[in-house]
């Protein structure tokens, strides 16, 4: 799965909180799923990297590997940006 498409179909976590509580509405890049809100249930599916259905009753959380890739990315970034560093 690429990466854009694993970002759409994972599960807004302030969505989750609340319908009210992720600011950007229909402009977040993450899932709003009312079904998935209510049921605490993770997808098995989309636990083993296979669920591509916006319209899945299960919970789809950020997988460690995204969580992980994001991470490295922001330091990466942050680290080439300081040219104080020489």
């Amino acid at each position: 799965m690429d990466e854009e498409a694993q970002k759409r179909n994972t599960d807004c976590v302030y969505f989750l909180a609340s319908p009210l509580t992720c600011k950007k509405g229909n402009e977040c890049e993450y899932r709003h799923s009312e079904s998935a809100r209510i049921n605490p249930r993770h997808c098995w599916y989309w636990l083993s990297g296979n669920c591509l259905n916006p319209h899945c009753a299960f919970r789809h959380p950020v997988s460690l590997l995204f969580l992980l890739s994001f991470l490295v990315e922001s330091r990466k970034e942050t680290f080439e940006g300081n040219s104080n560093l020489d």
